[in-house]
């Protein structure tokens, strides 16, 4: 029969108790940040442009135009004359119905198509509107009567065919900013994710928005299909899986 004396018990208890109480080894160290990128939503970018068949239409049209303008801006676009990612090309005409002295009544059509440019053109809605004018003192009130007729029914039309959701698109705006990389790198990162970017099937669009060399911030705009990324997050996480070698570390 063996038996343990109280001082080899002892020591194989305290083995014992050390061994179940030893901390669980520290973590890896994070791998290091070169540089941080975040994508957040940002508004889809509209035109307007327009036609009038003669000279006397000109100022319906610029009315028509304005009012046209003010409701994509209130519908959530911005105005960008250049490239822009929506484009409304308006049209209009006038007839004269009848005239007694210088009481008018004028009948008018507006017509508007909604495309994408940056989608090749593809129309989002076609349409056209006839209305007639009470009698007006002059064609020039009969005119600001033809627009104020039409705008309900084409504030409904642009609410119901042409939101922002219903263009297919979204639109990031990327922000990349140096952290522990060298500063030198910093344009070399920052194009190699654009051009990353730019190649991903569904991106239509990258423009650079800003760079700042000595603040080691760059900013670009996105513009991309939405059915390929529905959230900026998902755009940008698309983007760096794709690209492990680009050092971005994402912070949304």
């Amino acid at each position: 029969m063996n038996v343990f004396s109280l001082a080899s018990l002892t020591s194989v208890c305290a083995v014992a108790l050390l061994a179940g109480c030893a901390s669980p080894p520290p973590p890896p160290p994070p791998p290091p940040v070169y540089m941080t990128t975040s994508a957040l939503g940002t508004e889809l970018t509209a035109n307007v442009v327009g036609t009038a068949e003669t000279e006397s239409d000109r100022a319906m049209l610029d009315a028509f135009s304005l009012a046209v303008r003010n409701e994509l801006t209130a519908r959530g676009y911005r105005l960008e004359a250049d490239d822009p990612d929506v484009l409304v090309e308006l049209k209009v005409s006038e007839n004269v119905l009848d005239r007694s002295g210088r009481n008018v009544t004028l009948s008018g059509t507006f017509s508007l198509v909604v495309t994408t440019p940056v989608r090749r053109g593809i129309r989002i809605g076609v349409e056209t509107f006839a209305v007639q004018s009470e009698q007006s003192l002059g064609e020039d009130a009969a005119r600001a009567d033809l627009v104020r007729l039409v705008l309900p029914r084409v504030r409904r039309w642009i609410g119901t065919n042409a939101l922002p959701a219903d263009t297919g698109l979204g639109a990031v705006v990327v922000n990349i900013v140096g952290a522990e990389l060298d500063p030198a790198d910093d344009a070399r990162v920052a194009a190699a994710f654009a051009g990353a970017a730019g190649d991903a099937e569904g991106v239509l669009r990258v423009g650079e928005i800003s760079r700042d060399p000595e603040a080691r911030r760059y900013r670009y705009r996105v513009v991309y299909v939405n059915a390929k990324f529905p959230t900026p997050a998902g755009f940008l996480g698309a983007i760096l899986a794709a690209h492990p070698e680009l050092p971005l570390t994402p912070v949304n």
